[in-house]
């Protein structure tokens, strides 16, 4: 009679090392360490929108930041930091409304939608905000305008501390 005790209870060792270790992934997974004590709950709902709004907001940032330091320092912008930034702006833009219109079942999608949109943003972004979001759109354009222009107001705050 084979000892089937030992090769059952292996088994389980298995098992539950794997649940173990997928636990801990959960846990990694949940919460970002930002630093030491701060950390940012995420709760299993770090989608595609949220990575790229937060990859929108990184780039407008460091894109301003660039901006404001060449305007500061009397040097003429850097034309392809700042054409890029304002491509990849826009298309992160287009691909956040594709997968946004994509969980919201009350927008009409046409076979060329993300393409559509890539080429029509800039008049297809308010309208799309109202209509999904009503007068909190209208907000949350402004927030989209705002970061796009944050490199202008940047320099428009420089100008007004250091040179007036």
């Amino acid at each position: 009679m084979p000892d089937t005790d030992g090769v059952q209870g292996h088994s389980n060792i298995v098992q539950r090392r794997a649940v173990a270790s997928s636990a801990k992934l959960d846990i990694i997974y949940d919460s970002i360490v930002l630093s030491g004590d701060v950390r940012l709950r995420l709760g299993g709902q770090m989608n595609r929108r949220r990575w790229l709004i937060i990859s929108f907001i990184g780039i407008s940032m460091i894109s301003a930041l660039l901006e404001g330091l060449f305007y500061w320092r009397g040097m003429p912008s850097a034309p392809a930091s700042s054409t890029g930034a304002s491509v990849l702006s826009v298309i992160l833009i287009a691909l956040w409304i594709d997968a946004d219109s994509k969980v919201r079942p009350h927008v009409a999608r046409c076979f060329d939608y993300g393409f559509l949109v890539t080429m029509f943003w800039l008049p297809y972004l308010p309208y799309y905000l109202w209509r999904t979001r009503g007068t909190v759109g209208l907000l949350t354009y402004a927030g989209f305008l705002g970061l796009l222009s944050m490199g202008f107001l940047l320099q428009l705050l420089i100008y007004r501390l250091f040179y007036l």
